[in-house]
């Protein structure tokens, strides 16, 4: 993220520390307070307020100028190549919650608008723990936290133990010889 009054002298330039796989659909959202300071810069991905790596903070002006607005670049070069499927502008600071609530209801639409026999396991799961997060008893969500945090911990278990590959006997032998 760009914000800039005067390249390289009157800037902000920050950078989410996450790393995304290429080929997937996320909600990113921004905030920014107007403070000139990177600290009033937010990156919301799916609804989840993200690190900052910050490179420059020195935004000493106001962030309005006659150049377009660019996603994924600098200049008028390559960028972004990609596609957007919605874009807003808010004439206010949005709380986290309310972006959380803007992807929530996004994917929640989304799933709910594909048939119920074409969902993919991803979105049958993030149904499911939409509806323990917002809608179940506190005896279910804790159980189902519990769940959660054992299957992870039975991932990690497995990801700890070292993995080598063996050889299967053949149905028949193999002449072999010495010689």
């Amino acid at each position: 993220m760009h914000l800039v009054d005067r390249w390289g002298e009157s800037a902000i330039e920050a950078w989410t520390t996450d790393e995304f796989p290429a080929n997937q659909w996320h909600h990113i959202a921004i905030a920014y307070d107007g403070s000139r300071r990177a600290a009033g810069l937010g990156v919301f991905v799916d609804g989840r307020l993200r690190d900052l790596r910050v490179d420059l903070d020195s935004l000493a002006g106001g962030i309005a100028n006659r150049e377009p607005w660019r996603v994924g670049r600098r200049d008028a070069g390559l960028g972004y190549r990609g596609k957007i499927d919605d874009w807003r502008v808010y004439r206010r600071l949005l709380s986290d919650s309310e972006v959380a609530a803007i992807h929530r209801g996004g994917l929640l639409r989304g799933i709910v608008r594909t048939e119920s026999t074409q969902r993919s396991t991803l979105q049958k799961q993030q149904l499911l723990d939409d509806f323990v997060a917002h809608f179940a008893g506190n005896e279910v969500r804790g159980a189902w936290q519990s769940l959660v945090e054992a299957r992870r911990q039975e991932r990690d278990a497995e990801a700890a133990v070292p993995k080598m590959m063996v050889m299967s006997e053949l149905d028949q032998p193999r002449a072999s010889a010495v010689g």
